[in-house]
């Protein structure tokens, strides 16, 4: 006798294309939309400032486990829900949404290796694919004060 089926279960058929479904849209943009990288103070004031659609975390850090838990967070005396904007690294979404189409990227001095470690990630996911195109990669604009000089000293001297 066939089980009785449950509503609430979901079918490995249904689990699969929802999967499939999730994959395919890693690799596509939300046309128009902001993001900003890393959750930091500059950050947050892009995000402040420009209402953006996302906030894409560091993949593994205290602070992406916190916000995550979280879902808010209080700027100016102001909550903010921002758990439906929360994206754990660059490839780290895997529930159906897309990347933004732009991310502001606002890392410290030593998040740079941790963002272009998250790259190297995302290139790498994208070559799995059969047709890799470069409108799937979001535009990335390095947008932290100084930091950038500061590496450049560092590494010369």
């Amino acid at each position: 006798m066939p089980k009785a089926h449950n509503d609430n279960e979901k079918t490995s058929c249904q689990q699969r294309t929802e999967f499939e479904n999730s994959a395919l849209n890693l690799f596509q943009l939300e046309p128009g939309a902001i993001g900003v990288y890393p959750v930091g103070a500059l950050a947050m004031a892009f995000h402040e400032r420009l209402r953006a659609d996302a906030i894409v975390c560091r993949r593994t850090s205290a602070t992406t486990d916190w916000i995550f838990e979280e879902g808010r967070l209080t700027i100016n005396s102001t909550v903010h829900e921002v758990a439906s904007k929360l994206f754990r690294g660059l490839t780290g979404h895997g529930d159906g949404r897309r990347l933004p189409e732009l991310v502001l990227v606002c890392p410290l001095v030593d998040q740079l290796d941790d963002f272009k470690a998250a790259l190297m990630v995302l290139f790498r996911e994208l070559d799995t694919r059969e047709a890799p195109a470069l409108e799937d990669i979001p535009f990335f604009l390095l947008a932290s004060s100084g930091i950038y000089f500061e590496a450049f000293c560092a590494d010369v001297a």
